[in-house]
């Protein structure tokens, strides 16, 4: 087993920012600070727009784009906040809210992707009296306590929350930082919890308030609970630090979990029904689409055919139309296995069948299917562990000599691509933070005892060396920018592939047997 310490950065890495969602967020911060501001122009109450939660403390997590803060009116006025709101040129879908218990009032909103938040206080109030005072102080205090290193440990208690279900709704950002303050590490937080004690955290020494398992008081004023946690809730985080205490790789691969999860859900939310749900490049997904179509058709008709991982359906359909074969497509997020039932309905395709299954756990018999494929489905698992039990579960209900098209991302495609990107001057391509790549050996050494490799396609090795390498260096010169969409990348597809720089690979493979 990896080291605990190997863990947690595996974890914080998929967790945290990137330097460039950072600098993303930096300066969507100013824009919105710019135009708000200037919105308040004609209003002589209006103090100032203060961010606070992660975008100010810098504890941002991958699966949210959000951007909090409270505008401060001397006094306050709530007629003047609105007024001035809904003159904000690019905030879309302002809501306002009904009742506030914290701030005198507030709207939600979005603005270039991301969710918007901010509050109204009077900023003649007392942060050591107010609970909306004490609010505008929130990123001082973290400011004064934690250190850039402790924003590691914040994240670590983050994720652990929304592995039991409580972040982000029982249990706020702000909390997780007072949390982090109090024991200085993650480590000592799960000690504690293991013990199984209550935990009260009260930076202000006057909460009076109830008293309960977790208590989290607002630390300047020392009025209000920042939690809201049922002891039922917190015996479930009691019990889950003991379990993930004894195996830190749980706790991996529980994060693993809930990070692809919420990336696929809030996916399906956006891009339910469309074309680059699955791959925003819809040009290399075509093509891949075109590849697995011709092997499809040249195995034969009348084929029991499974897709493993098929998101929203659409490119089960054009893989497989007109193929005269029986398709079924599995997922285990059912708002797209509902879009694909849907879009197979109004198509009246009625050879197609979509379920909601787990890919390590499939729900059919031994021997069930001719041939079978995963699109980039295998590298979404949490685990080494479980990417084998899927194969071993693809492997069981293939019937012999059946045909399996694995094409998935892989770790040295990264590699190649990033040191070529490095020298000639661009940025590294991150990599998927939601997946769990594999290297060419471990898909070799999966595959190795139940299947024959009949061939390897690096089919996307000449377009990514032109759209990720050639074509953003010829934009540095002539101006503009990259879009996976374009004219230049449609070309780029049609190219045939030579060389073995592509991100993205296929295994043709057939099941052992006479």
């Amino acid at each position: 087993m990896e080291s605990k310490n190997i863990i947690y950065k595996e974890i914080v890495k998929r967790v945290r920012y990137s330097k460039r969602n950072f600098i993303e967020l930096e300066n969507t911060k100013d824009e919105l600070r710019e135009k708000i501001t200037d919105s308040f122009i004609n209003c002589a109450e209006f103090n100032e727009l203060k961010f606070i939660g992660s975008c100010a403390t810098g504890s941002c997590v991958k699966w949210k784009k959000d951007i909090d803060g409270v505008v401060i009116l001397d006094p306050f006025s709530s007629r003047e906040f609105r007024s001035s709101i809904e003159r904000v040129e690019g905030l879309e879908g302002i809501v306002f809210a009904d009742k506030c218990r914290i701030v005198g009032d507030k709207f939600d909103a979005r603005y270039k992707g991301y969710e918007v938040s901010i509050g109204c206080v009077d900023g003649k109030l007392s942060p050591y009296e107010d609970l909306g005072a004490d609010l505008t102080k929130h990123p001082n205090f973290v400011a004064e306590r934690l250190t850039v290193e402790k924003i590691d440990e914040v994240l670590l208690t983050k994720i652990f929350l929304k592995n039991v279900g409580l972040y982000g709704g029982k249990v706020g950002g702000f909390a997780s930082e007072q949390i982090i303050a109090h024991f200085g590490n993650f480590d000592n937080f799960i000690e504690q919890l293991v013990t199984g004690k209550p935990i009260f955290i009260d930076f202000s020494d006057k909460y009076s308030g109830p008293y309960s398992s977790l208590v989290i008081s607002y630390p300047y004023c020392g009025l209000g609970n920042l939690t809201n946690v049922s002891e039922q809730e917190f015996q479930m985080v009691v019990k889950y630090a003991r379990v993930i205490s004894k195996d830190p790789g749980l706790f991996l691969e529980d994060s693993c979990s809930t990070i692809n999860r919420l990336f696929w859900e809030k996916r399906a939310i956006l891009l339910s029904d469309k074309e680059e749900l699955s791959m925003p490049d819809i040009h290399l997904s075509r093509k891949e689409n075109r590849i697995l179509r011709r092997i499809i058709f040249n195995e034969g008709s009348k084929l029991n055919i499974l897709d493993v991982g098929c998101a929203n359906g659409y490119s089960t359909i054009a893989i497989n139309l007109g193929s005269g074969n029986r398709v079924i497509g599995i997922d285990n997020n059912m708002k797209l296995i509902s879009s694909a039932r849907r879009m197979t309905a109004e198509q009246g395709l009625e050879n197609f069948e979509f379920l909601v299954s787990d890919m390590s756990k499939l729900p059919f018999g031994d021997s069930s299917f001719n041939l079978i494929y995963a699109k980039r489905s295998l590298s979404n698992l949490p685990s080494q562990q479980k990417q084998e039990k899927a194969i071993q579960e693809i492997h069981r209900i293939l019937k012999r000599r059946g045909l399996f098209l694995l094409s998935d991302l892989l770790e040295e495609g990264y590699d190649n691509i990033n040191r070529i990107r490095s020298k000639v001057g661009l940025e590294e391509v991150n990599l998927p933070y939601h997946g769990n790549l594999l290297k060419e050996k471990e898909i070799l050494r999966l595959v190795a005892r139940d299947f024959t490799t009949e061939d390897k396609d690096d089919f996307s090795s000449t377009y990514y060396f032109l759209s990720r390498i050639v074509y953003p260096r010829l934009l540095e010169f002539i101006g503009g920018y990259v879009m996976s969409d374009s004219r230049a990348n449609k070309l780029f597809s049609k190219l045939p592939s030579i060389g073995r720089i592509g991100v993205n690979k296929l295994y043709i493979l057939r099941k052992n047997g006479d």
